[in-house]
């Protein structure tokens, strides 16, 4: 028997430990060396993405890279092996007590709570 409830609160648990982790290393190294990127935005324009990044560390996209990425998002469209849905409700959670526990990510980075 899996608990999906008792999972969902450990899964909950140790991505909030990563996150303290994450920003606390973040914010040990100078500004200029991260890039900020939102899942949305990556799912929008992944090639616009990889061009934002590379400038930002003063990198160039060759014509060959470009090609190549292109040709990848054609042969492996979102979505390609189906669409998994999940559901705060079937780990126990709720977006009330998720939107409270990440609030201090969210505020931070901007992140839209969902409802």
């Amino acid at each position: 028997h899996f608990d999906l409830h008792q999972f969902g609160a450990f899964y909950v648990d140790t991505l909030l430990k990563c996150l303290d982790r994450a920003i606390k290393a973040r914010d040990s190294i100078a500004p200029e060396r991260v890039f900020d990127l939102h899942f949305e935005q990556l799912m929008e324009d992944p090639i616009g993405c990889v061009h934002r990044i590379y400038q930002h560390f003063g990198y160039e996209v060759s014509a060959e890279m470009e090609s190549r990425m292109q040709r990848l998002l054609k042969e492996n469209p979102r979505h390609k092996h189906g669409v998994h849905r999940y559901y705060l409700e079937q780990f126990g959670l709720t977006s009330e007590d998720i939107n409270r526990r990440f609030a201090f990510y969210c505020d931070r980075f901007q992140v839209r709570r969902r409802q």
